[in-house]
């Protein structure tokens, strides 16, 4: 029996190699035997949802979508609608499609000026964690639910959990 495929879909908009970051997570966690992977790459994040779409129709377990806003008005506004089209292909399909996004106004300096190094780490952490959370989802999911409400954070530092009082 062929393992579960873990799609990734990123862009050549983005400013970082974020498929690359992915599966290089993916691969020192899960083997080809447990995990299969692949990967397309579109022209823009507003493409993400159509490949999504067809992946998933072909039977992928899970897929990431990776993307990077830029820091205009309209990026926001595009990345908006570009989430509002993952959404609808895991509310049409049942499948799970993480959206993998780093916002380039996250990574902004006092001077108002993209800070590279900002942005390159925070793109690391953001796609490394997504890709740990996506392994566990296919391969062991008592294990994302042992960490629920703990208040994890892909990319910049987790919050700490609030306990409830009975």
């Amino acid at each position: 029996m062929a393992p579960p495929t873990v799609v990734v879909v990123d862009t050549t908009f983005a400013r970082v190699d974020m498929g690359t970051i992915v599966l290089q997570r993916i691969g020192e966690i899960a083997s080809p035997s447990e995990l299969a992977t692949q990967r397309f790459t579109v022209p823009g994040f507003k493409d993400l949802a159509a490949v999504a779409r067809r992946v998933v129709d072909q039977g992928a377990a899970i897929v990431l979508a990776c993307g990077m806003p830029g820091p205009e008005p309209i990026d926001e506004s595009c990345a908006g609608d570009a989430s509002l089209g993952l959404q609808l292909v895991q509310a049409l399909t049942g499948t799970s499609v993480l959206e993998v996004f780093v916002h380039t106004t996250e990574a902004i300096d006092g001077d108002g000026r993209v800070d590279e190094d900002v942005l390159a780490a925070l793109c690391r952490r953001r796609c490394r964690g997504h890709a740990e959370n996506a392994v566990r989802m296919v391969l062991d999911p008592a294990a994302m639910v042992g960490r629920a409400g703990t208040g994890r954070r892909q990319g910049s530092d987790d919050e700490e959990a609030i306990p409830v009082r009975r």
